[in-house]
């Protein structure tokens, strides 16, 4: 009998340690279509997102970014030439005079002030509330600059006003919340991640993003959520391109 109810502790046990390690190590997939209006032209591609405690991953037809945030790493993937390029997040700036201009510029277009309204809408079955929101709203505040772009993480970001329909009844939204406290120091080591990771945009929102149209002076992006969002076991790694094998 005592071997019978040991045999059940240790089952149970492991049960219960397979049940934590799953709820300790997920992610959070989701495809939306995107549609670009630039120059009077509409270019439609679909982007898929995967988001863990320590990773995200974007990919579209073209290219991969992943951002290790336990290495504090950026890596941008040309699918189409598999060249990788990497960004060492955790890199000293100077304390030059244009160093500490470029830092402060770079934080004000990180900024983003959310305002949200009364108007609510069902989108695929879901409760969604309309928000909108100042992208670089730092230099919104300054009136008296034309509009700028700055260059940083390999990529071009401008000042941009958006709409955005988003969500709490969405079932990943907990796990979403839940890795967001992880974000949190590297989005104030380099304030323009959150532009870049979906989870600054819906930290600030406070919702998943299920609708949004946003406009800029290179033009206006907008998308609709069209697969996920979908919780399952983390399997985000490093792409085997980007992946540098260490010396023996």
């Amino acid at each position: 009998m005592q071997s019978l109810s040991a045999l059940l502790f240790i089952l149970t046990s492991f049960f219960v340690f397979q049940v934590d390690t799953f709820a300790m190590a997920q992610e959070v997939f989701w495809t939306e279509t995107t549609t670009v209006h630039d120059n009077e032209k509409a270019h439609i591609k679909p982007v898929s997102y995967t988001v863990a405690g320590s990773a995200t991953r974007i990919e579209t037809s073209a290219e991969m970014i992943f951002i290790d945030y336990s290495a504090m790493t950026l890596y941008r993937l040309n699918l189409r030439t598999a060249q990788c390029t990497t960004v060492n997040l955790s890199v000293s700036e100077g304390r030059s005079q244009s160093s500490i201009v470029a830092r402060k510029v770079r934080g004000l277009m990180a900024e983003i002030r959310v305002v949200a309204t009364s108007e609510q809408r069902n989108i695929q079955g879901l409760s969604c509330y309309k928000k909108t929101a100042l992208l670089g709203a730092g230099l919104f505040r300054l009136k008296t600059m034309a509009p700028i772009t700055v260059e940083s993480l390999g990529q071009s970001f401008h000042e941009a006003r958006g709409e955005y329909w988003v969500s709490a009844n969405v079932d990943a939204w907990q796990a979403v919340q839940k890795m967001l406290p992880q974000r949190q120091l590297a989005f104030r080591r380099v304030p323009l991640l959150q532009r870049l990771d979906p989870l600054g945009l819906m930290q600030n929102l406070d919702g998943f993003v299920v609708q949004r149209q946003v406009k800029s002076k290179g033009g206006s992006v907008s998308s609709s959520l069209t697969e996920g969002p979908i919780l399952r076991a983390d399997s985000l790694r490093i792409p085997p391109e980007c992946a540098v094998e260490e010396s023996p």
